[in-house]
């Protein structure tokens, strides 16, 4: 099984789930990278690992045709930070996808704001309501955001990074402090 997941940029949220995902017989995962990491999180202590199954579409042109290819060819897609259009390409093929999106609706929801959010999702995603096109949630309330503007009922799934549990002194930690 081939899984491709499209986001920003491979950090230490992705590494413990990738590493995990080809770790299992059969299953080859890639990861590409849509942006160039900010100088903002580099400065913050991020850095860039090096795994073989990393792909920056930005690049180089061939990076960006290998990452249309995944888009097209993969049996799993789960995309956060994706080309709209290698979306509707895959879709097109009938490929079961995953959107995976944080809250929609953050401080105070208005109706402005909620009939802005439907008129995006109605030009975007509407047309893809009977593909196999589902909605992966990160944190509780990103699919009640989706549900109350009438998107992705019974196709939303709650979604998370876990890192891999590390057992810390609390003696040790509290010292550092």
């Amino acid at each position: 099984m081939k899984i491709v997941i499209f986001s920003s940029v491979f950090n230490h949220h992705s590494l413990p789930l990738c590493d995990a995902l080809n770790a299992i017989e059969n299953v080859q995962c890639i990861f590409v990278e849509t942006m160039e990491e900010e100088q903002q999180r580099r400065d913050l202590g991020y850095h860039a690992y090096d795994r073989n199954y990393v792909l920056n579409m930005l690049k180089s042109e061939e990076n960006r045709a290998k990452a249309y290819e995944l888009a097209l060819s993969a049996d799993v897609m789960i995309a956060s930070v994706f080309p709209y259009e290698f979306l509707k390409e895959r879709l097109k093929r009938n490929k079961l996808t995953f959107l995976c999106q944080e809250r929609m609706f953050k401080g105070k929801v208005t109706l402005q704001r909620k009939l802005r959010a439907w008129a995006y999702n109605m030009r975007k995603f509407h047309c893809f309501r009977k593909k196999p096109l589902y909605f992966l949630s990160i944190g509780d309330m990103a699919a009640e955001d989706y549900r109350s503007i009438g998107f992705y009922k019974g196709k939303s799934f709650r979604w998370a990074y876990y890192p891999p549990f590390l057992p810390y002194d609390l003696g040790e930690l509290a010292k550092k402090k």
